[in-house]
């Protein structure tokens, strides 16, 4: 009996011992994982950033979007070989929505079309309306895919001859300018179906023109105009032609304007 009482109480003994350790253990665990929050809390605490570009480094904010400007409308149009380049600065109206210069509030640097502009070889249409320009460069003659150009309302006295050169346009708008005169190499190009050249101070049309083109519209409304080019009359392709307010005295035989629907 006496020896198995002994064991009994043994086997308590160490049980109560190990009862005792793993209590000591869990507390020592319990005060280690305190100590450890406190530690990583510390460390987090002194790896704050101290200014907004450390915070952006850090990936504690998120970087903004960057701001368009004209020489970004480019250089998207020239990485995706876009077929538009917008650099319009006209407001919306109700036939066009507004120019994209217009819809982001931006403005050409010193009414200069960036020298960007001329490598967008890709593009089809260019619109500069309504940009105040002076000038137009004779690098425009290296976008030789162009089948509409828009350079309407702006300070214009001249196009460059170098136009003559895009043998792919069809459709030139400059109205609203203060030409004298268009580029005598508009008549050979034999795509050109559309000329927009009202309200300007021309005083006469290039020899040739309606002859070797495949001209549809014909829109020289209010210049200085006294005669129109013999060729005109083989416009046969014509179906809509504004002459009026001009000073003509004669016109040449329409006879082959057959096909004319506004006149």
């Amino acid at each position: 009996r006496r020896a198995s009482f002994r064991a009994v109480l043994s086997s308590c003994r160490r049980v109560t011992i190990c009862d005792r350790r793993e209590e000591a253990a869990y507390a020592a665990t319990a005060t280690g994982g305190r100590d450890s929050r406190a530690e990583l809390s510390s460390a987090q605490h002194k790896q704050k950033p101290d200014t907004p570009h450390e915070a952006l480094r850090m990936g504690c904010i998120q970087s903004k979007p960057s701001v368009p400007t004209v020489e970004s409308i480019i250089a998207d149009v020239h990485s995706h070989k876009g077929a538009t380049l917008d650099l319009s600065s006209a407001p919306a109206t109700a036939d066009a929505p507004a120019g994209k210069l217009k819809e982001l509030d931006l403005a050409l640097d010193n009414g200069k079309v960036p020298d960007s502009a001329w490598a967008c070889v890709s593009a089809t249409s260019l619109s500069l309306k309504a940009n105040g320009l002076p000038a137009l460069s004779p690098k425009i003659a290296q976008l030789s895919n162009l089948r509409t150009l828009d350079v309407s309302e702006n300070a214009l006295s001249a196009l460059p001859e170098g136009l003559g050169a895009l043998e792919a346009l069809e459709t030139l708008d400059c109205s609203e300018n203060h030409l004298e005169k268009l580029p005598d190499g508009l008549a050979s190009l034999k795509k050109l179906r559309c000329v927009l050249a009202y309200v300007n101070g021309l005083k006469a049309l290039p020899e040739g023109l309606g002859a070797g083109n495949a001209l549809v519209e014909l829109n020289v409304y209010n210049n200085k105009l006294t005669k129109l080019p013999v060729s005109l009359k083989d416009a046969a392709a014509l179906e809509r032609v504004n002459l009026g307010s001009n000073k003509l005295k004669t016109l040449p035989s329409l006879d082959q304007w057959t096909n004319v629907e506004e006149l």
